[in-house]
């Protein structure tokens, strides 16, 4: 955490793909192709964003100084 938050504001929201205080994914036409949320896109055949149902749950052990998050996402097909 504290390589994290010596990170500015603008630093870690590229980072997440979303506004810190608003969860508020950033617009396409400024937000990096790094983001959890860019890299889980799914496209068919035809160019079709396919919907991915995503979850995650942090996890930590703290007298080890572990933190982290499970992700998991889901996406079916025809």
């Amino acid at each position: 955490m504290k390589g994290w938050n010596v990170l500015t504001v603008e630093i870690q929201e590229n980072i997440i793909g979303r506004h810190k205080q608003s969860n508020i994914e950033l617009d396409a036409d400024i937000k990096p192709s790094y983001p959890p949320g860019s890299l889980t896109t799914i496209t068919d055949e035809q160019g079709n964003e396919v919907k991915i149902l995503r979850d995650n749950m942090p996890f930590g052990k703290p007298g080890m100084r572990e933190f982290g998050t499970y992700f998991i996402g889901y996406a079916r097909s025809h």
